[in-house]
């Protein structure tokens, strides 16, 4: 009974103090709130450790790669609800297909150090760029 008692004081504790019991990186939802031919406007939730400094980021670009501008988002340390915009670039071509978008975390100093995928497909039509044509 006195261990119980124990355990439960300290999972007490740790959640007074905001220390999660769940430490790595993470994208836990992903929602679409608008898209346009062009563009996709996402919600993402995330936990960042902070592992890798304040100086840390969040982006992505939809598969197939090459095609595409994305906001960047400075992660903060915890918690956290933000939103994130990618879009077709102007040279890209007429359309594109694409199956994913790779959401990742990344800092300055080196390659992306979390990855998600989230599975969506889309056809993206360029409308206002001067699309490149394949040979």
């Amino acid at each position: 009974m006195y261990k119980t008692i124990a355990l439960a004081l300290i999972l007490i504790f740790l959640s007074r103090f905001d220390l999660a019991l769940t430490t790595s990186n993470d994208i836990y939802d992903i929602k679409v709130l608008k898209q346009t031919e062009e563009s996709m406007l996402f919600e993402i939730s995330y936990y960042y450790s902070g592992d890798h400094g304040d100086n840390a980021k969040l982006t992505a670009w939809p598969k197939p790669a090459g095609f595409w501008g994305s906001s960047i988002i400075p992660l903060v340390t915890g918690d956290h609800t933000s939103q994130l915009n990618v879009k077709l670039m102007p040279k890209a071509p007429k359309d594109v297909l694409s199956d994913s978008v790779e959401f990742f975390y990344y800092s300055d100093s080196g390659p992306p150090f979390y990855t998600k995928n989230f599975t969506f497909k889309k056809k993206w039509i360029n409308l206002t760029g001067k699309p490149v044509t394949s040979p």
